[in-house]
């Protein structure tokens, strides 16, 4: 019951997934977009009083896989020419964010271009270097579903970006 009820909130409280903002972000895509389910400092602390760290890892990855079904399934609505790609990331996987929160906050990508034209050259990441995310693959069977691929470029400023992409194998 715990779940449903920090489902409600994060709907409530972000704004970015409400319907109005996800029909905008359709009609009108950007090159990329990529929201994170938490998009402001502090809003993780009631999370944090009910959920563990390790818990609040599972829960935001399902919260992040509800959000992209359903974004396909207003994308079929809406879009008569569907060239976008649609897929869960975890952006700089290694960042001082999971440092601040002790826990991934994954963002739903909306990339303006179809998964072949992108992602198809992307290495597959080797879940053994990241337990957390290989024990939900196993535990899910999100390893059937989803391939989980990577990227790693350098941000300009001397600072590597390692982020992940949780790519749906249907829509390859």
């Amino acid at each position: 019951m715990e779940y449903l009820k920090l489902l409600t909130k994060l709907a409530k409280t972000e704004k970015s997934y409400q319907y109005d903002e996800i029909i905008k972000l359709l009609k009108h895509p950007v090159e990329f977009e990529e929201i994170p389910l938490i998009t402001r400092t502090g809003r993780e602390k009631p999370f944090l009083k009910i959920l563990s760290p390790k818990q609040l890892n599972l829960f935001f990855l399902n919260t992040a896989i509800f959000y992209i079904n359903n974004i396909n399934l207003m994308a079929k609505d809406i879009l008569i020419n569907n060239d976008l790609s649609i897929c869960v990331t975890y952006p700089d996987i290694s960042s001082e964010l999971h440092n601040l929160y002790s826990f991934y906050i994954p963002n739903i990508c909306i990339y303006r271009s179809k998964y072949e034209n992108t992602f198809k050259n992307y290495p597959v990441l080797n879940l053994e270097n990241f337990s957390w995310l290989h024990e939900y693959s196993s535990d899910f069977n999100y390893k059937d579903i989803f391939n989980i691929v990577y990227s790693k470029f350098d941000d300009g400023f001397g600072y590597e970006i390692f982020r992940v992409f949780l790519l749906k194998k249907k829509d390859i």
